[in-house]
């Protein structure tokens, strides 16, 4: 597999000598530690104890950051606010709104005004108290900027092999874009560490894909609503990418819609709690 090995410590050509290992320790953990957080750490000491191992000059503060950081917090939270359109006035209100309503993750899509320099501005405004990423990442200069701004994930509408391998060289998380089974298997197979399938608007659809796919993380995005975010849960999903349902960009941000947008955020980490107490109760059966 070379650099295209499933660990997310590949930061450059050459790391290999562990494939194997790798290869099951990411068995173990797509199928048995997305709903345990005792089961995620053991796999993050397995992760790191592998690395070292595999490559002296992986430097562990960086590890540390990717993995206990960026990961645990994704998949202890689980859903990423998307924003989109807003004007960059704006974002760091709406991302500060957020994250009081519990949301610790948030997307700002590149093709918005000014993205790189709102996801730069969210470093000195939040801090890591919130996992930035960049979404609609559609080449290998967009992720680079992205990254080099701040940027932990990087999110995808589509498939570039060489754009997902430039995100793990340089210490983010990568989400391509998929919706058929060829489509989620390519990226998959090139290293993507969760696959983002959208539109997600059919929750059988999902279930039928996680038959016979269950090995490979799966996000819905494109579709999530409050209504169905529990359907896709209990289906497999291990996050959720969070659009228009949450932050409306066709809306103007003034008085009145800071008012609703601080109740449907407060339903939505109501939400989340709930789902989490669920994944808890299972986990204890």
């Amino acid at each position: 597999m070379g650099s295209k090995q499933r660990g997310y410590l590949c930061l450059h050509d050459g790391i290999g000598a562990s494939d194997n290992i790798f290869k099951s320790i990411w068995c173990y953990w797509s199928q048995e530690v997305q709903n345990s957080s005792v089961r995620l750490n053991r796999t993050i000491d397995l992760l790191l104890h592998c690395t070292l191992f595999s490559c002296g000059c992986v430097q562990l503060r960086l590890i540390q950051n990717i993995i206990m950081t960026t990961l645990k917090n994704l998949f202890e939270n689980k859903i990423i606010a998307i924003i989109r359109g807003i004007s960059p006035k704006d974002v760091l209100n709406i991302a500060n709104a957020l994250y009081k309503a519990g949301i610790k993750i948030i997307e700002i899509s590149v093709n918005s005004t000014d993205a790189l320099s709102v996801i730069n501005k969210l470093i000195h405004n939040i801090g890591d108290r919130m996992i930035r990423g960049a979404g609609t990442v559609l080449d290998v200069s967009s992720a680079r900027l992205a990254i080099d701004a701040g940027a932990k994930l990087s999110i995808s509408p589509g498939y570039n092999e060489e754009k997902i391998q430039v995100t793990k060289q340089f210490g983010a998380v990568s989400f391509p874009g998929a919706l058929t089974p060829t489509e989620i298997i390519l990226p998959y197979n090139s290293g993507g560490d969760i696959i983002k399938l959208l539109p997600a608007s059919n929750v059988v659809y999902f279930k039928n894909i996680r038959s016979f796919l269950n090995h490979i993380l799966l996000m819905p995005t494109g579709g999530i609503t409050l209504n169905n975010i529990k359907a896709f849960k209990k289906e497999g999903a291990v996050a959720f990418g969070i659009g228009s349902s949450l932050v409306n960009a066709l809306n103007p941000v003034n008085a009145k819609y800071s008012n609703e947008l601080k109740v449907n955020e407060k339903h939505l980490g109501s939400l989340y709690n709930q789902i989490k107490q669920l994944v808890d109760e299972n986990e204890t059966n």
